[in-house]
């Protein structure tokens, strides 16, 4: 008896059929029913793989508050947050005790933190000490502003003349480099980007020239710095 007959006399399926005339119709529901587990094992894979994806986009949208017991002003950042829902913007708050920090964020995280609560940790940024909600908020969306504009640098180019095409000594900057060869991105100073750089470098005036290898810094027009850069 075969694979199917021994289905039919257990009364497993009624659909088999023992007889010769019915040997195409057992293939045809054998191959069926093959088709179908696979396809529910396909659907099971594809569902795990979307938990996965959606746990890891999930933490975009999560913030960790650093507390440690004893701390007042780490008391009073988490009963501040209480008061907004447990929420800053579109992130949800998590608490996290001081001595997790290692085991659940990293010994990155751990460093840039010191020991201090709170701290306040959004992607790679730490935001430390007390401060008043809308201060969080500005503070973390001008750090991850800054990390996007970092890691979506287009030109890839590692020099910046963040400057005006109305200011004369942005263009005797613009032309000594051209001179010199140097392989520059130019970014307008009242661009988003542009007064990002210009705030985080405390720069009243332009042009400002960035070299982001070196974090080395010109504010204003000096030739003999500009030249220096091909070094």
């Amino acid at each position: 008896m075969d694979f199917f007959g021994k289905l039919n006399a257990k009364n497993t399926f009624g659909m088999f059929e023992q007889g010769k005339g019915n040997n195409m119709v057992n293939i045809i529901c054998g191959v069926l029913l093959i088709i179908l587990i696979i396809v529910i094992i396909i659907c099971l894979v594809r569902k795990n793989d979307n938990f996965s994806n959606k746990k890891e986009n999930d933490s975009d949208s999560v913030c960790y508050l650093i507390v440690r017991d004893g701390c007042g002003f780490a008391k009073k950042a988490h009963e501040q947050f209480k008061t907004n829902g447990m929420r800053l913007g579109n992130k949800t708050i998590q608490v996290i005790d001081l001595s997790e920090v290692t085991s659940k964020l990293g010994s990155e995280i751990n460093s840039k933190v010191g020991g201090a609560t709170p701290a306040l940790v959004c992607k790679n940024k730490v935001i430390l000490g007390l401060k008043p909600h809308d201060q969080y908020l500005k503070d973390v969306s001008e750090e991850l502003e800054e990390d996007n504009d970092s890691n979506n640098n287009s030109s890839g180019k590692d020099i910046l003349l963040i400057g005006s095409m109305g200011c004369g000594f942005c263009k005797k900057a613009k032309e000594l480099m051209e001179k010199i060869g140097l392989d520059y991105e130019f970014v307008e100073s009242n661009s988003p980007r542009g007064l990002r750089h210009m705030k985080h470098n405390n720069a009243n005036g332009v042009p400002l020239i960035l070299k982001l290898s070196t974090n080395k810094t010109i504010n204003g027009f000096n030739e003999k710095e500009i030249i220096n850069l091909k070094n």
